[in-house]
């Protein structure tokens, strides 16, 4: 939870971390590991749903992942996410809605030069979808509200 200097709530988030054999990619700890026991942080918020299927989506557009979009491991960069979801609206939209809510779900990596598919239904809440091909590598779920 962020909250600012008067105690309101900025940001509350959650996330499931895993860890990775470098050099094959597989699982090596799954915080869904049964024999592996998580650890609670003070004030935790419930894990996140998964975003939920939609079946009429429309394509938005296409967005190539460009070297500056990357982290040190060579993904694309969580921040860039968010930046390439916002940018499917113009400034017009924003003007009249808020974001009250983002759920995101990292489904496949995404590194320097793929190229996604992004769709979404046009719908609030949103659900965006980004695809390499037939790969969905991300799936997200905006809640506006209307200022």
């Amino acid at each position: 939870v962020l909250e600012d200097e008067n105690g309101n709530k900025l940001i509350e988030a959650s996330s499931t971390w895993l860890v990775l054999y470098n050099e094959t990619r597989k699982v090596c700890i799954s915080p869904f590991d049964k024999d592996i026991e998580g650890e609670d942080q003070v004030d935790q918020l419930p894990l996140a749903d998964k975003v939920e299927h939609v079946e009429d989506l429309s394509f938005v557009e296409e967005r190539k992942v460009r070297y500056n979009d990357i982290d040190l491991n060579g993904h694309l960069n969580n921040t860039k996410y968010i930046e390439y979801i916002l940018d499917i609206h113009d400034s017009n939209f924003y003007k009249e809605h808020e974001i009250r809510e983002i759920l995101i779900n990292y489904n496949h990596e995404l590194k320097d030069n793929d190229l996604i598919s992004i769709y979404s239904n046009k719908q609030n809440p949103e659900i965006i979808k980004g695809n390499i091909g037939e790969t969905n590598s991300f799936d997200v779920k905006v809640t506006y509200i209307k200022k």
